[in-house]
């Protein structure tokens, strides 16, 4: 038996992270920075094909993925000093870009859709003393719903990071306790589940 040799999908020179595939055609969106002084821009690639620069603009993206065959949703700064985030829209094949909504000042965003209710999940916080809590956004309405509230007593991460289920019917929260632990919530979609509390991680 020998193992398959590992082949790396990307080699342009660089640095390149935060990947996220495309369930259904397999290809990747990307941050790259060229130089550590860059700011981080959108690439695109497919197996075996060469990859391709989605943005190429001042802001700087921290977080993106797909939501159908034709478009990206993205997080980003403005820029690096009063890092005011949003999250946007953008269309493959044009590069046009769409604001959809702004996330806050300094927050770093991490995003999933709900493919069947066309809702998109991300953490969220008011102001950058508050904790994080998980929000969702109808692409369609533009509806927002805050799905959590972080715990109180000098919360600063509050719900800082989650995750969606492959059935796109619950997601996974990682809840900041309050002497530095984080605990794992699963939260469902519907309103016939509860919310389960699990195991709780040091760190």
């Amino acid at each position: 038996y020998v193992a398959a040799q590992a082949l790396p999908i990307t080699t342009k020179k660089g640095n390149e992270f935060k990947p996220q595939v495309d369930n259904f055609s397999s290809r990747l969106v990307y941050l790259r920075k060229e130089h550590p002084q860059d700011t981080a821009q959108l690439w695109v690639t497919a197996p075996q094909q060469t990859a391709t620069k989605l943005t190429a603009d001042s802001y700087y993206y921290t977080y993106a993925i797909f939501a159908n065959d034709e478009t990206v949703f993205a997080s980003r700064f403005d820029n690096l000093t009063a890092r005011k985030c949003e999250v946007v829209s953008i269309d493959i094949a044009t590069q046009a870009v769409e604001k959809l909504f702004d996330c806050g000042d300094r927050a770093l965003t991490y995003l999933a859709y709900n493919h069947k209710l066309q809702k998109l999940y991300f953490n969220a916080r008011e102001h950058v003393t508050d904790p994080y809590s998980i929000v969702s956004y109808h692409v369609k309405t533009q509806r927002v719903q805050q799905l959590t509230h972080a715990l109180p007593d000098g919360n600063m991460r509050g719900d800082f990071m989650f995750s969606l289920s492959p059935s796109q019917q619950k997601v996974a929260v990682f809840e900041y306790q309050a002497d530095g632990s984080s605990r794992l919530k699963i939260i469902p979609l519907n309103s016939l589940g509860e919310t389960r509390r699990l195991s709780t991680f040091n760190g």
